[in-house]
């Protein structure tokens, strides 16, 4: 019984830390965009910065919430693109497809979401 309770809790803690990892490899290295994720220059430069770290925040929802709050963040994105570079704001978009062809449609949101679990992760986004 226990050997099971700790496997389905490290399954959730995997599936969290596997996403954002991935994410933040594909953010910096395939999609280029390490700077604007830590930016601290204009006002649309932060707004990005803080649009992309929600992202992070994904998995601590619901299933059935994650496509409602996917499609706001794609919104958000499409309107601050316009205050950046035409090849940055294509890098973006880029990402957001990437985070809906891969995580929502190939792995699903049932299989990424560590909501209502008992033990997640210590993330700062979660607090």
């Amino acid at each position: 019984m226990l050997k099971t309770a700790t496997i389905k809790i490290s399954t959730f803690i995997l599936r969290r830390y596997h996403f954002s990892g991935a994410l933040f490899h594909k953010l910096v290295s395939k999609f280029n965009l390490g700077a604007l994720y830590r930016a601290t220059g204009s006002a649309a430069q932060k707004r990005i910065s803080h649009v992309l770290r929600q992202y992070f925040g994904i998995p601590l929802l619901k299933p059935n919430h994650m496509k409602g709050e996917i499609e706001r963040l794609e919104r958000e994105l499409r309107a601050l693109s316009t205050h950046v570079a035409p090849t940055i704001a294509e890098r973006l978009n880029r990402f957001h497809i990437y985070v809906v062809n891969y995580w929502m449609n190939f792995m699903g949101p049932v299989n990424i979401s560590v909501a209502g679990a008992l033990h997640k992760t210590n993330n700062v986004i979660e607090r």
